[in-house]
């Protein structure tokens, strides 16, 4: 795990979610890691390097799982253009769903066809603000 103070991110949380790992294109100097956006809890976020387009996070599943949508609560560096992709391999990727009309600080949620994968990766193409993406929480299969 990156995030400077690991004690700050439920671990617990990300494993009983059948996360293996997350990944990110970059982190802010500052900020926790990519965790932070999967622990479950609010008070913590991921934050990518500020400036540069475009950036990703991405979550690794222990085993592949049917995904039929993804909830991204966002903070207010946000991304105003974004695709969901998943993958199971990692390196090729699907993109099943686009926003093109993405908002500061929204909590967006983006419902598709299930497809089974063991990576989901949101990938920000352009930014609503001048710092970096930013989000406090995603959410796999939100009810």
């Amino acid at each position: 795990y990156s995030q400077k103070d690991p004690e700050v991110i439920n671990l617990s949380a990300i494993k009983e979610k059948g996360i293996a790992r997350v990944t990110a294109s970059s982190n802010h100097p500052d900020g926790l890691g990519p965790e932070a956006a999967v622990d479950g809890n609010l008070l913590t976020r991921w934050e990518s390097a500020q400036r540069i387009d475009p950036s990703w996070i991405a979550i690794e599943l222990k085993k592949p799982k049917s995904i039929k949508g993804v909830k991204i609560i966002w903070e207010g560096a946000s991304a105003s253009d974004y695709e969901i992709q998943l993958s199971n391999d990692g390196q090729t990727w699907k993109t099943v769903s686009a926003v093109k009309d993405g908002k500061k600080a929204e909590e967006r949620t983006l419902a598709f066809a299930p497809v089974e994968a063991k990576f989901i990766r949101i990938f920000g193409n352009k930014r609503t603000t001048e710092w970096g993406y930013s989000i406090w929480e995603i959410v796999l299969n939100p009810e």
